[in-house]
């Protein structure tokens, strides 16, 4: 598994968006630093798939002020998840 994490210190809090890929599929967590993050899987069909979306969110999220963390977030003691099939 590959983990990458983005933060963007917006002064007041540390937002984090956090993406773990597993062979097709992505686990993805949101929220601010020191809180519960919410958890959502997304599933592709193919690596190119799976690639092209995480190439444009990153993109995005880049473009919004998210800077690359060399260390993951902390495991979330328990994680709100929804699943989203593409």
């Amino acid at each position: 598994m590959d983990i990458l994490t983005l933060a963007r210190d917006n002064g007041t809090v540390v937002e984090l968006w956090e993406v773990t890929r597993d062979g097709f599929a992505l686990e993805i967590a949101t929220g601010v630093e020191g809180t519960q993050l919410k958890t959502s899987r997304k599933k592709f069909a193919s690596a190119r798939a799976l690639e092209e979306w995480l190439r444009k969110e990153i993109g995005a999220k880049l473009g919004e002020g998210f800077k690359i963390r060399d260390t993951p977030a902390a495991e979330p003691a328990a994680a709100t998840t929804t699943l989203d099939d593409d």
